[in-house]
């Protein structure tokens, strides 16, 4: 089985059924289905929003005829810019001075595609704002990754799930 929810969420929706530690479990009286280190591996990469680039141009025109035209090209042949990822498909990586070990590189650039306009009605927001399909941008995010990761957490619960 592959769970994809999130760092934290996976650890969440696997701890519900009864699979965590055994002496987690025992202490809430909860039946052990299977004893496993559930949440005890919790690596999460620390990501800043990084820079805007403006485009000179927009990805597609955005008048409402060319997009009904994407929607009847898609649903007629699953082509055309709504069967693409936009710019989701490239990041690049580097090495910096605090990554000691040659060849390793420790932080990750990815690239989103985004409206320039949302940015600049609210820049905390923008990313969240988009609705636009992601073939459709006039300016890309450069967020910085950090890959190297030094420490790791842990998930538990608070109190008894019953």
């Amino acid at each position: 089985m592959i769970l994809s929810a999130g760092a934290i969420n996976s650890s969440k929706v696997l701890m519900l059924p009864g699979t965590r530690p055994r002496k987690e479990l025992e202490k809430y009286d909860i039946q052990v289905i299977r004893n496993i280190s559930v949440g005890r591996n919790l690596q999460d990469h620390a990501i800043t929003s990084g820079f805007m680039i403006g485009l000179n141009f927009t990805s597609r025109n955005e008048n409402i005829s060319m997009i009904e035209e994407d929607i009847f090209n898609y649903r007629m042949a699953h082509g055309g810019p709504l069967s693409e990822i936009g710019t989701l498909s490239s990041c690049g990586f580097t090495q910096t001075f605090y990554e000691h070990e040659k060849g390793i590189p420790d932080i990750q650039f990815v690239y989103l595609g985004a409206s320039r306009e949302d940015f600049l009605n609210d820049p905390a927001e923008s990313l969240d704002m988009n609705v636009n399909p992601l073939s459709y941008y006039n300016a890309i995010y450069v967020l910085p990754l950090l890959l190297s990761l030094k420490r790791r957490g842990f998930i538990t619960e608070r109190n008894d799930l019953l």
